[in-house]
């Protein structure tokens, strides 16, 4: 069994799990640490500590982090140091959660696979649109 763990500044991870939810529904495996304006380093590795409870024996964590070496990444990767059930992915966004919860949904658990998939997905899904002007453009195409 897979655990996410999502956590970012403010309520960057509240808002990923909330676009998952609407696409999925609730999942009971994902838990989110938000890291507000105000808490303290401590205030938030408690957060970290209480989401790492909800665990259960053999299943492995996955750390979604918003970026590298900012408060919610060090807290949990401080975590991820001594547990040998955890790792952390830093610089997560909406198409890799995606892909990611797709995944655990169709039955895959395990860890390597998931997140070598994600980073895949995260960096495919970056990019600029171009828009071509062409004679056959509708405004409702978009529709």
């Amino acid at each position: 069994m897979i655990r996410l763990v999502v956590i970012g500044h403010g309520t960057f991870a509240s808002g990923l799990v909330s676009a998952i939810e609407l696409i999925f529904g609730s999942r009971s495996y994902i838990e989110v640490v938000e890291f507000q304006d105000g808490e303290t380093k401590r205030e938030l590795d408690t957060k970290v500590d209480l989401a790492l409870k909800c665990s259960s024996e053999g299943e492995r964590i996955i750390a979604l982090c918003d970026v590298l070496q900012g408060s919610p990444f060090q807290s949990i990767a401080v975590q991820a140091l001594s547990r040998k059930d955890m790792r952390v992915v830093f610089g997560v966004n909406l198409p890799m959660l995606i892909e990611c919860v797709s995944m655990i949904e169709a039955g895959e658990s395990d860890a390597d696979v998931l997140i070598e998939r994600m980073l895949l997905t995260g960096r495919d899904q970056i990019g600029e649109f171009e828009p071509r002007l062409s004679s056959s453009y509708q405004d409702d195409d978009w529709s």
